[in-house]
């Protein structure tokens, strides 16, 4: 079922990305610039840094409701930064860290943590990409 769901989301990648470039709106792509490197370069720290501390100090539980909210908030820094009207994501992701963290302070342990935070960050990113998709589809044709 993985490897399914993983093939699925990368198919859904590429196709995405097919549809962006043959879109006429291309030329603004932000991928390329150097803030947008910057930015994703203090996103991979903030989650290298975050999930090493939060395991030293014997908080594993609360790794991955960390990554969905760093993820997030990447989201909703891109989508003011670079007028990306897809708010939804980030949105997503801080609800699923915060339901995460609830979950493992509420006493529902590290598994229970990640499977909360897992479901709902999967649910927003699934439904944003179905959005953009959506999006350059029509923008395509």
């Amino acid at each position: 079922m993985r490897i399914l769901v993983i093939a699925l989301g990368l198919m859904t990648v590429i196709r995405a990305n097919q549809l962006r470039r043959s879109a006429a709106d291309d030329a603004d792509s932000t991928f390329p610039s150097r803030e947008y490197i910057t930015l994703v370069a203090a996103e991979v720290a903030a989650l290298m840094v975050g999930a090493v501390v939060l395991g030293q100090v014997g908080e594993p539980a609360y790794i991955a409701p960390w990554i969905a909210w760093v993820v997030g908030v990447h989201f909703l820094v891109f989508a003011r930064r670079f007028a990306w009207r897809d708010n939804f994501a980030g949105a997503g992701l801080i609800m699923a860290a915060a339901a995460g963290a609830i979950t493992v302070a509420a006493g529902g342990g590290r598994h229970h943590g990640q499977a909360v935070t897992g479901l709902i960050a999967a649910a927003a990113l699934l439904v944003t990409g179905a959005m953009r998709l959506s999006r350059a589809r029509k923008a395509a044709h």
